[in-house]
């Protein structure tokens, strides 16, 4: 009965299934399908052997090695390395930052801890966005908004909250009766309506007082305004207007008529020839 006898390089891996070849040595064993590579690496075939083709960040025959990335030292200024997959980060001391750890200026980080500021890192420097109530390189000043002087025309300012304020005269509304308020230097004046006057339009004026009405015309006083009581023959707003009733031609067969502010009515009707006079 003959043996067959396969020949294998010196060192190669050697399956069970090797161990118990076909007599006649005519099936070629499947080293792959004991899954011999490991941590996901891909198994390759061959004559009677395999290879492991390994992952990122492992080693090995069989890719059993994961490789130490921190082995090399990467991170910088006392940096502690920490190992991760095909990877490593560096947990920085403080003052740095970074992948593998720049500087970071002193002042950035007591300007963060201190005023809540945003500060970023240049190459030989830094720069600070201070909040509204802080300034300086650091953002370590507070602000004095006052010191601007915002306030014009003698007004007075007074630190807020983080910012100014000045005083409104006209903030009580001290003008009546519809009055509008102008600021002043140190106070405010009132412009008044027509209808009133004084410091705080709070006078009613009588408009009768001017003596509007004219032809002996009465004058009333009203909320805000005056009226005309027009005796008989006038009429207007200020009983400014003649009516003469003789305008009209009223008198015929050439009487000549004439104005008359009382009012009656004539004994006599007028004869042939008689003036006729038309009395209001």
């Amino acid at each position: 009965m003959a043996v067959c006898a396969m020949k294998v390089p010196v060192g190669t891996l050697v399956s069970a299934q090797m161990a118990t070849m076909e007599p006649n040595c005519e099936n070629d064993i499947q080293e792959c399908a004991s899954n011999p590579c490991l941590n996901g690496a891909s198994c390759t075939e061959s004559v009677g052997s395999y290879s492991c083709e390994c992952v990122p960040g492992y080693a090995g025959d069989r890719c059993e090695t994961d490789i130490d990335e921190c082995s090399s030292s990467p991170c910088q200024n006392n940096a502690t390395c920490v190992d991760l997959l095909n990877a490593y980060s560096c947990n920085c001391t403080a003052g740095w930052q970074g992948t593998t750890v720049k500087l970071i200026h002193p002042h950035v980080v007591a300007a963060r801890a201190m005023n809540n500021a945003t500060c970023r890192n240049l190459d030989t420097s830094y720069k600070c966005l201070c909040s509204i109530e802080w300034t300086g390189s650091i953002c370590d000043i507070e602000t004095i908004e006052c010191s601007s002087q915002p306030c014009l025309n003698g007004g007075t300012c007074f630190e807020g909250n983080n910012a100014f304020r000045y005083i409104e005269e006209c903030s009580s509304s001290p003008c009546q009766n519809n009055g509008s308020c102008i600021e002043g230097v140190n106070g405010y004046i009132c412009q008044c309506m027509a209808s009133h006057t004084g410091t705080h339009c709070e006078i009613d004026i009588n408009e009768c007082d001017s003596n509007p009405c004219l032809n002996g015309a009465t004058c009333v006083q009203e909320l805000d305004l005056y009226t005309c009581q027009c005796p008989l023959g006038f009429n207007g707003t200020n009983c400014e207007i003649d009516s003469n009733p003789c305008l009209s031609d009223p008198c015929l067969n050439g009487a000549t008529c004439l104005q008359q502010l009382d009012l009656h009515t004539p004994a006599n009707a007028p004869q042939n020839g008689q003036e006729l006079t038309v009395k209001q």
